[in-house]
C-alpha cells in the first residue's frame, strides 16, 4: 500500500471515528517490536466485538430506564396545569432534577399544591350560574383557562426536547462503551508489539486480524 493511499485510508477510518464507527488505536510507545523488525498494522472488527460483548443489553436497557424517566417527567409536569409560564418553567427544572434536594422537593409540592388549588377554584367559578358571575369571576376564570391552554401549547415541544435529551444520553453511553473497547483492543495490540489498529472498514487488508484475541479477553471478563 502506497504512502498516499494510507494516508487516505486513514483520514477515512477518522472520519468514521467521528461518527461512531470505525476506529484507529496507537498502542503507545510501550509496545514492543514485531518479531521480523518491521512497524506492524493489524486490523479489529468493531462491530463484531461490539455484539459479542454485553454492551448492546446494557445499552438497551439504558435507553429503556432514560425512556422510562422522560416519560415520568412529563406525566409529571402535564398533571400541573394550572401556572403560569415562570412557574412552569420552575416546575419543570425541578422535574428534571435526578436528585433534588429537600428545598427542590418542597417548592415542587408548592407549585402542585398551587395548581391543584386553582384547578378546585376554576371548578367551583363553572358551578355557578352565569348570572352569578362577578366581572372579577370571569377574569378569574379566562386567566384559569389560558394556564390550561399554556400547557397544552408547552408540552409537545417538551416532548420533543425530552427525547432528544434521551437520544443525546444514549449516545453518550454507547461513546463510553466503544472507548472501553478501544483499552481493551489496545492492550491486545501491545501484547503482540502492533503499533497501529484499523477497523475493518478502514483498512482493506490485513494479515493481523486481532478480534479473535479481543474476543477471548471479553470472554473472560476483561472489558
Amino acid at each position: 500500500m502506497t504512502s498516499r493511499n494510507l494516508f487516505a485510508v486513514s483520514m477515512l477510518s477518522l472520519a468514521l471515528l467521528v461518527g461512531g464507527g470505525a476506529m484507529i488505536v496507537h498502542a503507545g510507545p510501550h509496545a514492543s517490536a514485531p518479531a521480523d523488525g518491521n512497524e506492524s498494522m493489524g486490523l479489529v472488527d468493531m462491530e463484531r466485538l461490539y455484539g459479542a460483548s454485553d454492551m448492546p443489553l446494557v445499552l438497551a436497557q439504558k435507553s429503556a430506564q432514560l425512556a422510562a424517566e422522560a416519560q415520568k417527567r412529563l406525566e409529571t409536569i402535564a398533571a400541573v396545569r394550572f401556572l403560569d409560564a415562570k412557574e412552569l418553567q420552575e416546575y419543570g427544572d425541578l422535574a428534571a432534577k435526578i436528585q433534588p434536594d429537600a428545598s427542590q422537593q418542597a417548592r415542587a409540592k408548592e407549585l402542585k399544591s398551587l395548581s391543584d388549588m386553582r384547578s378546585a377554584e376554576l371548578d367551583t367559578l363553572n358551578i355557578k350560574k352565569a348570572e352569578d358571575l362577578t366581572p372579577a369571576d370571569k377574569t378569574r376564570m379566562r386567566a384559569l383557562v389560558e394556564m390550561s391552554h399554556l400547557l397544552e401549547r408547552v408540552l409537545p415541544s417538551l416532548r420533543d426536547d425530552l427525547l432528544q435529551d434521551q437520544a443525546e444520553r444514549v449516545q453518550v453511553v454507547r461513546r463510553d462503551q466503544i472507548s472501553q473497547l478501544r483499552v481493551l483492543v489496545g492492550q491486545v495490540a501491545r501484547e503482540k508489539g502492533i503499533l497501529h489498529v484499523f477497523d475493518v472498514n478502514a483498512l482493506v487488508y490485513s494479515s493481523t486480524d486481532l478480534t479473535p484475541l479481543v474476543l477471548k479477553k471479553l470472554k473472560n471478563g476483561q472489558k
